[in-house]
C-alpha cells in the first residue's frame, strides 16, 4: 500500500515541499517493516509527522540539555513520571 505525495500532503499539509522528499523513504520503510494495513500506515505516518515536526526536521533538535547530560540513561525522567510514582495508578 504505497503512499503518494498527494496522500502524504493530505495527512500532513504543513509538510509542503518536504512531502515529496520523504515519499520514497516512507514507502521503503513501510514495505521493509511490513506496515501494510491502513491502520498501521496511519499510525506510522502520524508518528513520523509528530517526531519530525511535520517532516521539517530530519535530525534530533531536542537536546541534550545540561540536565539531560547529567542523567544516567534517562533515570531522572523515569523516576519523575506519574506512572512510576508510588501510589499512582498504572496509566496503561
Amino acid at each position: 500500500m504505497p503512499v503518494t505525495k498527494e496522500q502524504l500532503l493530505s495527512i500532513l499539509p504543513n509538510a509542503r515541499s518536504q512531502a515529496g522528499v520523504f515519499v520514497s523513504a516512507l514507502n521503503t520503510a513501510m514495505q521493509h517493516y511490513q506496515i501494510v494495513g491502513p491502520r498501521r500506515a496511519a499510525a506510522f505516518i502520524a508518528q513520523i509527522g509528530h517526531e519530525s515536526g511535520r517532516l521539517q526536521y530530519a535530525r534530533e533538535i531536542w537536546g541534550p540539555t545540561a540536565a539531560q547530560k547529567n542523567t544516567k540513561g534517562g533515570a531522572i525522567w523515569a523516576t519523575s513520571s506519574p506512572a512510576t510514582d508510588p501510589g499512582t495508578e498504572d496509566a496503561a
